[in-house]
């Protein structure tokens, strides 16, 4: 059986692991939204459309790595 003091550390190390992947995606987002500046033929509008979308898949993104992490948090947490 694992300890109280061991799954505080475990999701302690969930906390982590869900930050860096947060800060992953974010790179992600800063890379293709540079992307779409640099594009070529692109008009204002479009561009303006497309951070917009990408921003919303992002927002989605980060939810879901919080909605994991706080569900495995959760289920380490019980003693079973």
């Amino acid at each position: 059986p694992i300890t109280e003091e061991d799954r505080k550390l475990k999701v302690k190390e969930v906390g982590k692991l869900a930050e860096e992947t947060k800060i992953k995606v974010r790179q992600i987002r800063h890379n293709t939204i540079k992307d779409v500046d640099d594009a070529e033929g692109v008009s204002e509008d479009d561009q303006k459309r497309d951070k917009e979308k990408i921003q919303k898949i992002i927002d989605d993104a980060v939810k879901s790595v919080d909605e994991l992490a706080k569900s495995k948090e959760q289920d380490l947490m019980v003693v079973k």
